[in-house]
């Protein structure tokens, strides 16, 4: 069911890249993430357009033509995208009412999926953090929970409904939690900003149920060693 890979440097890139230079005429949107499709070899990229909706786009290089889709039905916010190794884009965004909203393309069949979503809503503040597989997809957002902060995760499965929901961590502080999710080798894992100079993390055990958080300090000025450290741990316990 995942995708066994190891992060490396340009994968981390990819990851962690939310802000680009674009190449002339690239996107109208304004980008909030990208990464490079591991089949076609283009730049996929989601973002804002001017009256705030998702706008997904792809831009195979100076021979060929950029293209850009509406993806969302209504304004949205945040939205993150992350590709399998068979090349199918799942994107998640979330809108003012708080809800979760997702939708995957499929390579073969060029075609998306309707909207879905989580409908218990209440996601605040943090951006929601997204890693595709190619059967399966994980969500990780922020809600609120009787005035306590959150880590909730999401396991979307193409052939399943309704989304299967689990508590990830209870999280304190004001910081932008900055969440990321990762897989590789079996193991799915979710990161997030515990201080300005510690990072939190924890991965799906066996049973099913989300290890209690290590926390890692990192330097802020190499966040990426800190993600390929705790990946390690992980991995490499």
């Amino acid at each position: 069911m995942y995708r066994a890979r190891r992060l490396d440097a340009i994968a981390l890139f990819w990851a962690l890249t939310v802000t680009i230079v674009a190449f002339p005429g690239f996107l109208e949107a304004n980008t909030t993430d990208m990464e490079a499709n591991p089949q076609t070899g283009f730049l996929e990229s989601v973002g804002l357009n001017q009256q705030g909706y998702v706008v997904h786009t792809t831009d195979p290089g100076p021979l060929g033509k950029t293209t850009s889709v509406t993806i969302s039905t209504g304004v949205g916010l945040n939205p993150r995208l992350s590709i399998s190794g068979s090349g199918n884009t799942s994107v998640v965004w979330t809108n003012s009412a708080g809800l979760v909203l997702y939708r995957k393309h499929d390579l073969m069949t060029r075609t998306w999926t309707g909207v879905e979503s989580d409908a218990d809503g209440a996601v605040v503040g943090t951006a929601p953090g997204l890693v595709a597989g190619d059967l399966n997809s994980w969500v990780a957002y922020e809600e609120e929970d009787n005035g306590d902060r959150v880590v909730s995760s999401v396991e979307i499965i193409d052939s399943a409904e309704p989304w299967a929901k689990s508590p990830v961590a209870t999280v304190s502080g004001s910081q932008d939690l900055d969440l990321h999710v990762f897989q590789g080798e079996g193991a799915v894992w979710i990161v997030w900003d515990d201080s300005a100079t510690q990072l939190a993390w924890s991965e799906k055990e066996v049973s099913g149920l989300w290890s209690i958080p290590g926390t890692m300090t990192y330097d802020p000025a190499n966040k990426a060693a800190g993600y390929l450290a705790i990946q390690d741990l992980v991995l490499d316990p």
